[in-house]
């Protein structure tokens, strides 16, 4: 048994070394490059939350920013799967021009051992206004209508929530196109409201009646 090891581990002593030797320097390479660090750029979203019930954001001078970071190789596939967002509560500010700063703090889903080395803007302009309840007339819109048609919507209007600055130019709501040999065919059609505007608020419901007023 004694001459076995000693054959094992004496015999060819310098060669067993060299591959020990060899081994080891390729296990030192390639850890040595899971941890290497290079650096990316990625444009993440901005999401706005907080916000008091009669407040918007009436327009913002950005919605995306660039983030500049030094991630680990070995990092490389976390970072993708867990899409960092940049989260900015405005629950302290009212209606009017804000200058927001950009935190780190306020970036999540960035995964443990990436560093944030530059934000681009390093803050952002909003407008902020106040959201005022009104009553808008519906529109219905009817493709291929004559002159005899009399088109009946219900309801007649609708509530939303306006951004103050928008109150002038909301005059009508238009409804989804509806054809008016269908209409005729049916009698009636429930159609769905196309908002205007994205900052607009629907308090009722989207859906509207259209129908052909009955001839007495």
């Amino acid at each position: 048994m004694t001459e076995i090891i000693k054959k094992i581990f004496l015999e060819d002593w310098k060669g067993k070394l060299f591959s020990l030797f060899l081994a080891f320097i390729i296990w030192l390479l390639i850890s040595l490059g899971e941890w290497s660090v290079y650096e990316v750029k990625i444009t993440i979203p901005v999401n706005f939350k907080d916000l008091s019930h009669n407040i918007t954001v009436f327009s913002a001078s950005t919605n995306n920013i660039e983030l500049s970071m030094k991630v680990p190789k070995k990092l490389e596939q976390d970072l993708k799967r867990t899409s960092p967002e940049l989260n900015i509560s405005l629950s302290q500010f009212k209606a009017g021009q804000i200058i927001v700063p950009v935190s780190r703090k306020d970036i999540s889903n960035v995964p443990k051992g990436v560093e944030i080395s530059r934000i681009n803007p390093s803050s952002i302009v909003l407008n902020l206004d106040k959201l005022v309840e009104k009553f808008v007339p519906v529109e219905p819109v009817i493709k291929g209508k004559e002159e005899m048609d009399k088109i009946v919507v219900d309801p007649k209007r609708v509530r939303v929530l306006c951004p103050s600055a928008l109150l002038p130019l909301l005059k009508t709501i238009p409804t989804e196109p509806v054809d008016i040999y269908e209409l005729r065919k049916k009698k009636e059609i429930s159609t769905s409201l196309l908002l205007p505007d994205p900052r607009l608020i629907l308090i009722d419901s989207k859906y509207i009646k259209i129908s052909l007023e009955r001839e007495e």
